[in-house]
């Protein structure tokens, strides 16, 4: 490590890992069970085994690999961001991934299929939506899942201007919510 820390990390046993500035008023410490941040005298960040606090003075964000994001600025507003899939008839079949969360698809030129991952593979609580964008389409757009996982059918259509379906995986299974 380098920069204003001096000495630039101390190991202690057990396996405490810390650093401060020379005022020590800002510094680190990573524990076995628990690390802290401090900026100018304040604790920013507190982790522990059984909970996270963030202390921010303006604005807080975080943000995934994979295109999520979470925003809180300093007057309170909260923005959340999702990854969004766009979907033709000529990118039919549509395969959502686990990277997915919005698929917005325009039905107009064909019909479009949007095949929804295994629901046991991925875990309870992934939530996908699937919105059709298309206004005076006459082609629907199907959902698909595996083994009649989705309500206990194997597909669901959106085939109503402006229709969508949001599912969420739980059991083994897609629920529309």
């Amino acid at each position: 490590m380098s920069g204003f820390y001096r000495p630039p990390v101390r190991v202690q046993s057990g396996g405490t890992v810390s650093g401060e500035d020379p005022e020590g008023d800002s510094g680190l410490v990573i524990a076995p069970s628990a690390s802290k941040l401090q900026v100018d005298g304040n604790t920013r960040l507190d982790a522990r085994l059984d909970s996270v606090k963030i202390v921010s003075g303006g604005v807080f964000q975080v943000e995934s690999p994979i295109g999520v994001s979470f925003t809180v600025d300093s007057s309170g507003r909260t923005t959340f961001s999702l990854p969004v899939k766009t979907a033709t008839a000529a990118s039919s079949p549509v395969m959502v991934s686990t990277a997915d969360a919005v698929v917005l698809v325009d039905s107009t030129d064909g019909p479009v299929t949007v095949r929804l991952p295994d629901a046991g593979s991925i875990g309870d609580g992934r939530v996908f939506a699937v919105k059709n964008t298309a206004s005076g389409a006459t082609n629907a757009v199907t959902i698909e899942a595996i083994n009649s996982q989705l309500d206990g059918a194997a597909t669901v259509l959106a085939d109503d201007d402006f229709s969508a379906a949001i599912v969420v995986s739980g059991n083994g299974a897609y629920w529309i919510v």
